[in-house]
């Protein structure tokens, strides 16, 4: 048996249906076995950028076919599903293309592999690497991996240099995700900038210790900084553009204006962190102006802050469409967070218990529980039972406005805070009540 790779290609509607059904067809040959798939990517097209984005993922197969009768099966596929060639680098309903074929090297007129530009195709580059970073490029004599290491990755510091670097990408047809952060990288940011990955031509990331959004008392100084880990871990996301400046470039001395999302932002951690969330919604506006993206990409762990972000885009009309995604746990729950790392090993054990107490929540609620009341008091004793964390607040609200509510019924949010030690952390739920 042989180790084949093929890139699997769609621009015409629907295009993820001819890929899956492309997919379909692939497994069900003689003499192939699919492997391993890489997520689907989002791409601009190459040559012709008049024509539509393409879906592209890569999978890995083995054969006991050989490279010309592989070709012809694939195309024979291609044919079922519609395929016209109508010349070079033309819109098509699906496109199978062999990328390796084991370490074989073929030129011939009917026939080229490798691939002759895979290396040069950022989906081709980011979809082996996921399936198999190992596999070596005959020609290049290079592993995947080192070739998906060795894409340039533009760090920028200024906001004017990040605006007109970006705006010209997005004026060449390109789009652009974006995912705002902090820094201390961790697999909850990885999660959101495979996403955008996926989803763009161009990921940008924002690594900016906002100094507005920590009140007085506050861990402002100590809040964890790594960027050279930070680095290291965007290039190996596929992150293309890390926009890192300086307080000074973001805040002048006579800085003055602020946003501030009125009502929204008052309950839950409003509440006990004041003025918190008129710093974040500031600087993710300036962020929005600075990194002109087509998406951004948020978590749902800080649920107030992306409901707050996207009642602030929609106010004020910000052209960007804004992707909240589920919040990444570790393997006993506990949300991902660069807060964890300053819990003692018994705090961080601990920990767990607020995910669970979610849980507790969901099963109470599963068994027709819709008092708020109750299902709060449930919570705070499972979590006083279960560990040594001040509980600062749980509470239920609805989604519209994250008021408090007394009786369970349609989306709900079920969101809390609490201390262990000095380390402050969040969770929460959305859950949708009949």
């Amino acid at each position: 048996m042989n180790k084949a790779y093929i890139g699997l290609g769609s621009n015409i509607f629907p295009r993820k249906f001819f890929i899956e059904s492309a997919l379909r067809k692939i497994a069900l040959e003689k003499g192939i076995t699919l492997k391993g798939r890489s997520s689907v990517y989002d791409t601009h097209p190459i040559g012709n950028s008049l024509q539509g984005r393409y879906l592209n993922s890569v999978v890995e197969v083995e054969t006991s076919l050989g490279p010309h009768e592989l070709l012809s099966r694939l195309l024979r596929i291609e044919k079922t599903l519609g395929r016209v060639r109508q010349g070079k680098n033309g819109p098509r309903t699906i496109d199978l293309d062999i990328l390796l074929y084991g370490d074989r090297v073929i030129r011939d007129n009917n026939i080229a592999i490798p691939h002759p530009r895979m290396h040069e195709r950022d989906f081709v580059i980011f979809g082996m690497n996921e399936i198999s970073p190992m596999a070596i490029h005959p020609v290049l004599n290079m592993a995947i991996g080192d070739i998906h290491n060795k894409r340039q990755m533009k760090i920028i510091r200024t906001p004017r240099e990040a605006h007109s670097y970006v705006s010209s990408l997005r004026q060449k047809g390109r789009r652009v995700g974006f995912v705002p952060t902090m820094g201390c990288l961790h697999e909850g940011h990885l999660s959101l900038v495979k996403k955008a990955r996926c989803e763009n031509d161009v990921v940008a990331i924002s690594i900016f210790v906002n100094p507005a959004q920590f009140g007085p008392r506050e861990d402002y100084k100590r809040y964890p900084r790594n960027f050279i880990e930070d680095k290291k871990l965007a290039k190996r996301a596929g992150v293309d553009i890390i926009f890192y400046p300086d307080t000074k470039n973001m805040y002048t001395p006579t800085h003055s204006t602020y946003v501030d999302a009125e009502d929204i932002s008052e309950n839950l951690c409003g509440r006990f962190r004041p003025g918190h969330f008129r710093g974040v919604a500031t600087v993710i506006a300036k962020l929005f102006n600075i990194i002109p993206a087509d998406n951004v990409y948020f978590g749902q762990k800080d649920a107030q802050q992306a409901f707050i972000i996207k009642r602030m885009a929609r106010d004020l009309n910000i052209p960007v469409n804004i992707r909240i995604l589920p919040t990444v746990r570790e393997k006993d729950g506990l949300a991902t967070s660069s807060r964890n790392a300053y819990l003692s090993k018994k705090e961080r054990r601990e920990a767990a218990v607020l995910f669970k107490s979610l849980l507790l929540a969901k099963d109470l609620i599963r068994g027709g529980e819709r008092r708020a009341a109750n299902i709060i008091k449930r919570m705070k004793d499972s979590i006083n039972k279960n560990s040594s964390a001040k509980i600062e607040y749980i509470a239920i609200v609805d989604t519209a406005g994250l008021k408090d509510i007394k009786t369970l019924k349609g989306e709900v949010l079920i969101a809390l805070a609490a201390y262990f030690g000095k380390t402050r952390l969040i969770d929460n739920s959305i859950i949708k009540v009949k």
